[in-house]
């Protein structure tokens, strides 16, 4: 006899509940720590792999060690909202997919070592002012500059400022371009992981992206990515448990919220992150849309003075 859907659902919420178990249990028994079990339950399931990248991502990717071989790093990090602590990484391991995409949208020229990638991105950055939304410290501000770029920040967390010398980073909120960057203009203004529901509302997001219009060159370009991709139930499960008890709140009462939503709901909720930025409003602010797709596990947003 065929199984009925609800009894699948409930075999498969028995099942992952099981699974779950044991790497708890490790867990609070100070065995390995909740990072140390999501780094590897990420590595064993492929999570953030370069598997599904496009080949001409991964042979970026493995030709730009020159580009970064002088890239900042020191270690650094805050506290979220949700009681977890976000750890930067360097350019060369976060930032990869903005310089990539620079590639694609100026040059896309063919090369065939990491020297000839490293004198097209400087030919096509050379002087060229950019402007980082949520810079954080800086690493990927420096690289830019070093291809020969002229760089600015913006960062809201005062105490992420500073640690790189010769970097213009400028402390504020980015509803007030405007004021921080009085009678300045960019020909690209960038940002990464800004413009999605974890950070900013769609009204503030409204916001911001006028502001950006007014700083944009006749001729600029916008570029804006949040990082897209679906999780494995398993490591979605244990990171929800995971800032619950980091946070206070009962990590059982958590599980029970996603197993108690529709099927479709819980779907949706494995992607990593959902854009804050509407369509509509970017239009409505000046800018003509340029490309909207999703790629190497990017949510990409384009646009053109």
């Amino acid at each position: 006899m065929k199984p009925k859907p609800s009894d699948l659902k409930k075999m498969k919420e028995w099942a992952m509940k099981k699974g779950l178990e044991s790497i708890k249990a490790m867990i609070l028994r100070g065995e390995v720590t909740s990072e140390q079990a999501l780094y590897i339950i990420a590595k064993e399931s492929e999570q953030f792999s370069d598997n599904a990248h496009t080949i001409d991502y991964k042979k970026f990717k493995q030709h730009s060690g020159l580009i970064y071989s002088k890239e900042p790093f020191f270690n650094i990090s805050y506290p979220c909202d949700s009681g977890t602590v976000y750890n930067f990484q360097s350019a060369s391991e976060h930032d990869v997919h903005t310089l990539f995409k620079l590639y694609k949208l100026f040059s896309g020229k063919e090369y065939d070592s990491a020297s000839e990638l490293l004198e097209i991105m400087k030919g096509l950055l050379n002087k060229k002012r950019i402007l980082e939304l949520g810079c954080g410290p800086g690493f990927n501000l420096k690289v830019l500059q070093d291809l020969g770029a002229r760089v600015s920040g913006m960062e809201i967390r005062a105490e992420l400022i500073g640690g790189i010398p010769d970097i213009d980073i400028r402390c504020g909120d980015a509803e007030h371009l405007d004021d921080l960057f009085q009678n300045e203009q960019f020909d690209i203004i960038y940002s990464r992981d800004l413009f999605c529901s974890a950070v900013l509302d769609p009204k503030k997001s409204r916001k911001m992206i006028a502001k950006t219009y007014i700083l944009t060159k006749d001729g600029g370009t916008g570029l804006h990515q949040i990082t897209y991709e679906k999780l494995s139930l398993q490591l979605f499960l244990l990171h929800a448990w995971s800032c619950a008890r980091q946070a206070g709140r009962d990590p059982k009462e958590t599980e029970e919220l996603f197993w108690d939503m529709p099927e479709d709901e819980q779907e949706d909720a494995l992607y990593t992150n959902r854009s804050s930025l509407d369509l509509q409003d970017v239009v409505t602010s000046g800018f003509k849309l340029r490309e909207y797709s999703i790629e190497n596990g990017e949510l990409n947003i384009i646009i053109n003075k």
